[in-house]
């Protein structure tokens, strides 16, 4: 008889991942490198990805919207007076 229950994953096991060629090891890479491809961009597993939030620059780009409107009007209504 089953319970209806999935069966449970065993934990993840700590380990390190190349991110360019996807090899793996339960121990550490020698020298940091991996030995399938040479690259030195190593996860370890098991640990969510570090997330960099982007800068904050909404105060520069909202300044700079007013000022290129504002010299949009102004161009509009100089050759709007130099056609009168």
């Amino acid at each position: 008889m089953t319970t209806g229950k999935a069966p449970s994953r065993p934990p993840a096991r700590a380990g390190y991942q190349c991110e360019d060629c996807s090899h793996t090891s339960s121990r550490g890479f020698p020298g940091g490198r991996c030995p399938g491809c040479g690259s030195f961009r190593i996860r370890r597993l098991g640990e969510p990805a570090p997330v960099e939030p982007p800068p904050a620059r909404r105060s520069f780009r909202l300044a700079l919207l007013v000022a290129l409107w504002l010299l949009l009007a102004w161009k509009i209504w100089n050759a709007w007076l130099a056609l009168g």
